[in-house]
């Protein structure tokens, strides 16, 4: 069973399409008319810290510091120059859908069928029934995912809809049910 840190090939590719595709729409979408005041508002404002200023005690700031601390420091190396900054938004993008993907596939990353398996085994299995907390302990998953493995299994074994065992039932020579017995012993109860 891979580690979750493990990355397959798979993954890898799936990484590097959505970190480009990522990359690339926020390029594309930086070029645009629409968001150009939004990158004159940054920029601005990346350039007056880069002189000296302060946000909140020389100007009004509206948002976080980070983003335009970075790119002061962009306009520091780079100079004025509109085209670092477009690839400084992408990676900032891409490197934000990639993180956003990793901890979806974290989050709903669904159970093996061999864990479900092993649940339901162990559950069968023990004369007295398992708590969740054995479980966990057993199977090595966190203690919510084995409190939701014993309360599935238990619900399922519970909606049943077989009939109970009615009449005589015979069980390694153990007999449960059959006829009523009467008060006098060798008498049937509703014989006369």
């Amino acid at each position: 069973m891979p580690t979750r840190s493990a990355w397959r090939l798979r993954d890898t590719l799936a990484a590097a399409a959505l970190f480009l595709a990522s990359a690339a729409f926020t390029l594309w979408q930086n070029t645009r008319v629409a968001v150009l005041w939004d990158i004159t508002y940054l920029l601005d404002t990346s350039y007056r810290i880069s002189l000296g200023q302060l946000p909140y005690r020389d100007f009004p700031f509206a948002h976080a510091p980070l983003t335009f601390l970075v790119h002061a420091l962009i306009i520091r190396l780079f100079g004025r120059v509109y085209y670092p900054h477009l690839i400084c938004a992408a990676l900032e993008a891409g490197a934000a859908t990639l993180l956003t993907w990793r901890f979806l596939l974290a989050l709903l990353k669904p159970l093996s069928d061999r864990a479900w398996f092993l649940a339901t085994l162990l559950l069968c299995e023990a004369r007295k029934g398992m708590s969740a907390k054995q479980i966990q302990r057993t199977l090595g998953v966190a203690y919510k995912t084995a409190w939701y493995l014993c309360h599935r299994i238990r619900a399922a074994m519970a909606s049943a809809e077989r009939p109970a065992l009615t009449g005589i039932v015979e069980m390694d020579e153990t007999y449960v049910g059959g006829r009523e017995r009467s008060d006098k012993p060798g008498r049937p109860k509703n014989s006369k």
